[in-house]
């Protein structure tokens, strides 16, 4: 009666993804990981955390009642897998976990890194070099003790007399100091440089110390963040692994119950169409409310005396709508839907059949016809390709 392209059906989603990185991938790290130095990663640098569409709300039913009939949703939900739920638990539990930088040797680094090139060159004032003054102390003093001693002598030889040769071997003597002071005056230099020159490479030597130090702190970092990386990839992994035996699971359940309750309905319809009255508990294995279960019970029942178009046109909008839905709630597991018509057909033959004498009777339009399939089997049919 009609043919239809498949637009949309319940397929299988991931509620989230996972951008992997090679191992050994070259990625250049955030601010919070290191300042200065690119880390090698080996897993993910972002952990997305799943999350699960709700349902849609209530609409109203294409015929304007007010509160739209509602199917069980279909789709898996990992909120309700434990196995899920435990994976990505663990997950999350990794991800706060993350190894921070902590850089322990920067700002000492920085320090000396500022002694050593700010330091200034070196210069030698002898007057400030502490060194020569306790040399001159001596010196002057010798000096002077000297210059006495010889003025002393020279002046016993002429009688102890003071006179000018006295004063000039006693000036001689003292000057005699003071030019071994002079004299000391380049060894001064010499340990004065050697002494600037000491302390500058201590700096270095300091220098080179935290810096290896630093290193192996960085060091120590990035294999905790590779590590870390790891385990998360592991962990996502295993999420992953566990959503989608979650997912097959799921629908290797309801595939199994879909089946069985079409395979109740067709019983319950047969029992109907034979005048039989079927049972409590066959109706409850269809799956059918009690609404839902008269509504179709009135359409077949009315059918058989009359015809199906007319069995739809005495039928009230409640009914109507009450035999749609349970007409829906017959078809076969959405997820193994083929991509045709044909098969789609199949699947909602007793729907399609329905919604086609409601078509035909005036009950609903195409438009109605076109809401009623697609709120029910998650199928959208152009409206160009229902034909009446």
């Amino acid at each position: 009666m009609l043919k239809a392209v498949r637009s949309d059906d319940i397929k299988k989603k991931k509620k989230y993804e996972l951008t992997p990185i090679e191992n050994n991938q070259e990625v250049t790290p955030t601010a919070e990981e290191t300042p200065s130095r690119p880390i090698k990663r080996v897993a993910p640098s972002t952990v997305r955390v799943p999350t699960v569409t709700p349902p849609p709300e209530q609409e109203k039913t294409p015929d304007g009642n007010d509160v739209a009939p509602t199917l069980p949703n279909l789709a898996y939900d990992p909120n309700t897998d434990a196995n899920y739920l435990n994976a990505l638990g663990k997950l999350q539990q990794i991800t706060g976990t993350k190894p921070t930088y902590a850089n322990s040797y920067e700002n000492d680094l920085n320090n000396l890194y500022s002694q050593i090139v700010n330091r200034d060159a070196f210069s030698y004032n002898v007057n400030e070099d502490s060194l020569y003054q306790q040399y001159a102390d001596q010196y002057i003093q010798q000096g002077k003790l000297a210059a006495q001693d010889t003025m002393g002598q020279a002046a016993a030889l002429t009688g102890g007399y003071a006179n000018s040769y006295a004063q000039s071997v006693g000036q001689q003597a003292y000057q005699g100091y003071l030019q071994e002071l002079n004299n000391a005056v380049p060894e001064l230099y010499s340990r004065a440089l050697d002494k600037y020159t000491q302390e500058g490479q201590d700096l270095l030597n300091q220098y080179a110390v935290l810096s290896n130090r630093a290193d192996t702190e960085y060091a120590k970092y990035q294999d905790d963040l590779n590590r870390y990386y790891q385990d998360v990839s592991m962990a996502q992994a295993d999420v992953d692994r566990a959503y989608e035996q979650g997912y097959a699971q799921h629908w290797d359940n309801y595939n199994a119950q879909a089946q069985s309750k079409a395979n109740a309905f067709s019983e319950v319809t047969s029992l109907i169409q034979m005048g039989a009255e079927p049972t409590a508990d066959q109706i409850a294995a269809t799956g059918l409310t009690t609404n839902q279960y008269n509504a179709i019970k009135t359409y077949l029942t009315t059918a058989q005396s009359t015809t199906s178009q007319e069995a739809v046109s005495s039928m009230s909008s409640k009914e109507l709508t009450d035999a749609i839905e349970g007409f829906a709630m017959t078809g076969a597991s959405r997820q193994s839907t083929g991509d045709s018509f044909p098969d789609i057909e199949k699947q909602y033959q007793e729907l399609v059949t329905f919604l086609d004498d409601c078509l035909l009777t005036g009950r609903i339009t195409i438009e109605q016809w076109q809401a009623y399939f697609e709120l029910y089997t998650g199928v959208k049919i152009p409206t160009e390709n229902i034909k009446e």
